[in-house]
């Protein structure tokens, strides 16, 4: 990608972080605040946010488990696991937010990780099929959680 055209996306992603976020629901107002920027979301918060790699290396050590990543969005984290994925039961990418579900759909598919699955859903209220889950992660999510709903956990 040339400067010019990150700078660009950079500057969108930029404008959806301060301006005014609308919607009647939460649903409705995380959409508004991330669908501008879906596409740019992973190469602007991997600059943004550290750590994400060397945790979920650390983390991807016991095979068989069952893994929920609350607020996954797009499912970038997992790229730096790729080739521990297959060894995992069930990874479940739960999230509110559709725009960012389907680049999480479409990198499943390039990927062909046949274990993982999109669940758009609210956090505090999804319970897998499994009912039991070895490792649950918040990629950065938990700042997105209404306050109300945060004593779920």
């Amino acid at each position: 990608m040339s400067f010019l055209t990150n700078f660009v996306q950079d500057l969108n992603v930029l404008y959806h972080l301060v301006k005014p976020i609308e919607g009647s629901n939460h649903q409705e107002r995380l959409e508004n605040f991330y669908q501008g920027q879906a596409q740019s979301y992973d190469r602007f918060r991997q600059r943004l946010l550290q750590g994400r790699e060397e945790l979920y290396q650390e983390l991807m050590q016991d095979p068989g488990n069952i893994w929920l990543d609350l607020g996954g969005g797009t499912g970038a984290n997992l790229e730096s696991i790729d080739d521990k994925i297959s060894k995992l039961q069930k990874l479940y990418i739960v999230d509110l937010c559709p725009s960012l579900l389907a680049i999480a759909q479409e990198r499943i598919a390039s990927k062909r990780w046949s274990n993982v699955e999109t669940v758009e859903a609210d956090v505090t209220q999804f319970t897998p099929p499994e009912q039991v889950v070895d490792m649950v992660t918040f990629s950065y999510s938990l700042p997105m959680i209404p306050e109300d709903r945060k004593s779920v956990f």
